[in-house]
């Protein structure tokens, strides 16, 4: 492996972070659309979180697939500064708490970075599957 071949590519930072807006977009779409009614607001958080979450496996899954060459740390970091900017949120509402703290972004950004690293690793393997050579060196490996 050369160095141009580990080193991380910032484009595909940014387009799985696109990713992942998008993800969660279609997603809460969809979900939007079931839930009529009275649905209470612990629930609706609640679905927030795993489309969130899914939002995350998903991207990276989808970086795996599309991506010519093995990108593992590219949508882990996306997912990961998806969580802090989401967290920035709390800078600017006054509800008491919504409080942003270095506990909870810790937290939050290492849920997202391994979910997107499970992710991206499931799609290289689909890749390998469908023929991608370098994803096909990267799943032999393992």
């Amino acid at each position: 492996m050369t160095r141009d071949d580990t080193a991380i590519s910032w484009p595909w930072v940014a387009g799985a972070f696109a990713i992942y807006v998008v993800t969660e977009v279609v997603l809460g779409g969809l979900l939007s659309g079931l839930l009529t009614g009275f649905v209470s607001w612990p629930f609706r958080m609640r679905l927030e979180v795993l489309l969130m979450a899914a939002s995350w496996w998903l991207g990276g899954l989808l970086v795996g697939l599309i991506s010519p060459k093995v990108r593992l740390v590219e949508p882990a970091i996306a997912a990961a500064l998806a969580v802090l900017l989401t967290m920035l949120y709390a800078v600017f509402v006054p509800i008491g708490w919504f409080r942003i703290s270095l506990g909870r972004a810790a937290v939050g950004s290492a849920i997202a970075f391994g979910l997107a690293l499970w992710g991206a690793d499931t799609g290289e393997r689909l890749a390998a599957r469908m023929g991608n050579k370098a994803s096909r060196d990267y799943a032999g490996r393992g």
